[in-house]
């Protein structure tokens, strides 16, 4: 039997730059294929040139072929290639909020779909989307199908995504990132839904990750690839635990762990500088247009020169809380204190909207969407120098060079657009924006979810580097309980708008008292296929 997928010698060029170079693949029917590598080592290109869906005329087929369900991609027209989008193979995206219509219900996004391919009544349309939403173990179908994208959670945004990509009866899923954004236990409910699907409809998936956990968990066979080639290929049981390329044993090697030791000695030398609260807060609640609290009670001290770690679920009320920190989000009860030395502490909500403006430099943030972080019309240097003018300061060109050197950024990178550079190079400059006008706290929500496994480990070691060298106090959001064991000191674990336990890192680690904190720990995947099926399998009960 042919494989459902075949790839011989693919080649793609924008001009006269090739990027991707005689890549060959195939996924058979019912099996999952993981395609892994660096950002910019051409997965997400050779995943959208299946479809046709590449930018063409921009990037280019320029030899090879493409032979899905027996018809060559790669000879026929990009109108030809839009008869199979759907019917033959569909396609789940990275960010389920941009793959949806922001002004249409998720429901009536599903049955247009449904519509189009199975050439049904609008009523039938309708009946088959809620049985897809059914499917794909969206709780309340008929209460979800009538609401917008953005009152829906990550999770359940690509739950929709997932039943849009089925819609049309798809024989091949391919799947680009779709967990980075979601924390461990969403993560792992929705790698055993695809897994239920593979089983249920005979569907090959083709699976592009960063994350060694999930492609432990998801895949069959591995490949990977590295400047637009295909540098190995395996089962995953033989290339997880014997790499035999030095750029496959170089990724692995970067995966974050929960197993890995502790940094004690840092933590010790740094226990003596913690005992100034430099933020705290008191029953602190925020609620949104009248509606339940998103936080509730919270009572927090951040100490001088620590690392404090925040996790739990989507939803749960993390980036609320940092915003809240921040004086972004105004408490509907409670209070938020900044330390300012001899001045004692303030509210900043009585300060004046000025004075707020040069208080709120003594922070500095990092978002997790390092695009759409910066305005997308302004060079990189006039992002960074921002900050400063906002707060009154003076704008020095040789401080703002410096910085980017500190941050591993040539200063020249700064006179161009977001857009022209990497994720990893683009969360370095939101560091250095954040960074700026040396701030004494940190605050980070996400900061490495969407980057790779290599570039990810060097933006950690940034964040241990500047921490040591400037004094820093850091307070990270993040769902990777693997990131928190690299760089925490203290963890806070939120749930529903409240925290349920606060403890030392090593105590988290080594027992957490609260049965949430344990299922967190339970459903990390780790880069092993027998342990991260178990948590697979143990998720779908």
């Amino acid at each position: 039997m042919s494989p459902l997928l075949e790839m011989n010698g693919l080649c793609l060029a924008s001009g006269a730059l090739p990027l991707v170079h005689g890549v060959s693949l195939s996924v058979a029917q019912g099996e999952c294929l993981a395609l892994v590598g660096e950002s910019g080592s051409g997965k997400s290109l050779t995943a959208l040139s299946i479809l046709r869906l590449l930018p063409e005329p921009e990037v280019r087929i320029t030899a090879g072929t493409i032979h899905l369900a027996g018809v060559d991609v790669a000879a026929g027209t990009a109108d030809a290639a839009c008869n199979l989008r759907g019917r033959v193979a569909g396609m789940v995206f990275q960010d389920p909020q941009s793959a949806l219509h922001p002004c249409v219900p998720v429901g009536q996004a599903v049955a247009a779909i449904v519509r189009h391919h199975l050439q049904c009544s609008n009523a039938a349309a309708r009946q088959r989307a809620l049985e897809l939403l059914k499917e794909v173990s969206i709780d309340d179908p008929a209460r979800r199908a009538q609401q917008w994208p953005h009152q829906l959670s990550g999770g359940l945004r690509q739950r929709v995504a997932l039943a849009m990509a089925l819609a049309g009866n798809s024989q091949l899923l391919i799947a680009d990132e779709p967990t980075t954004a979601l924390d461990v236990t969403v993560q792992a409910q929705l790698l055993g839904l695809i897994a239920h699907l593979q089983r249920e409809r005979g569907l090959a998936v083709l699976l592009i990750s960063h994350d060694f956990g999930v492609v432990a968990a998801a895949a069959d066979r591995v490949a990977v690839m590295q400047a637009g080639r295909i540098v190995e290929t395996g089962s995953v049981a033989t290339v997880l635990a014997a790499p035999q390329h030095v750029y496959t044993q170089t990724l692995l090697a970067a995966v974050p762990r929960l197993d890995a030791a502790p940094r004690s000695t840092e933590r010790a030398q740094l226990a003596s500088a913690r005992s100034t609260v430099l933020v705290r807060t008191e029953n602190l609640s925020v609620a949104f247009n009248g509606a339940a609290p998103v936080l509730q009670g919270v009572d927090l001290e951040i100490r001088t020169g620590e690392a404090l770690l925040i996790v739990g679920e989507s939803g749960s009320g993390k980036s609320t809380l940092l915003r809240a920190l921040l004086a972004l989000e105004r408490p509907a009860t409670g209070r938020v204190l900044w330390q300012r030395g001899e001045a004692g502490t303030q509210d900043p909500w009585a300060l004046p909207p000025a004075a707020l403006r040069r208080e709120r430099a003594q922070m500095g943030m990092v978002f997790q969407d390092s695009l759409a972080a910066f305005d997308p019309r302004l060079p990189l240097r006039a992002s960074v120098e921002l900050p400063l003018r906002a707060s009154g300061q003076v704008v020095d060109r040789a401080r703002v060079d410096a910085l980017a050197r500190e941050v591993g950024l040539e200063p020249a990178l700064l006179e161009r657009f977001p857009r022209q550079l990497s994720g990893g190079q683009r969360q370095r400059v939101a560091i250095a924006r954040a960074l700026i006008t040396e701030p004494s706290l940190l605050l980070l929500d996400e900061a490495v979810a969407a980057l790779d496994v290599s570039l990810r480990a060097q933006v950690l070691t940034l964040l241990l580097e500047l921490r040591a060298r400037r004094s820093l106090t850091l307070v990270f959001v993040t769902h990777d309980l693997a990131v928190a064991r690299m760089l925490a000191d203290r963890i806070l674990v939120m749930q529903r708008g409240r925290v349920v336990e606060a403890a030392p890192a090593d105590v988290f680690f080594s027992g957490p008292q609260q049965p949430y904190s344990a299922e967190l720990l339970r459903a990390v995947l780790p880069p092993d296929p027998v342990r991260a099926r178990a948590v697979i399998a143990a998720a779908a009960l």
